[in-house]
């Protein structure tokens, strides 16, 4: 099964289906948000997350107004 973490590691995502979509993007926001010079994303139906530990909130203040899951332990993805 997929899955994903913070980069502070207090929290893990995991989704049993298959991309609906996965990009590169070279855009400022992505690369104020990961510190580097593009960011990969992939898109996956919501029905299908699970939070495996920790505690996400949702929140977006990026141009595309994406809703992004992030730690509130660290403030990032």
């Amino acid at each position: 099964m997929p899955q994903f973490s913070c980069l502070c590691g207090l929290n893990r995502i995991s989704w049993s289906t298959e991309p609906i979509l996965t990009t590169r993007c070279h855009c400022m926001d992505e690369r104020k948000l990961t510190g580097a010079a593009f960011g990969l994303s992939i898109f996956v139906s919501t029905e299908t997350l699970e939070v495996e530990f920790g505690k996400l909130s949702i929140g977006g203040k990026f141009a595309l107004k994406l809703k992004l899951p992030f730690s509130l332990s660290a403030g990032t993805l």
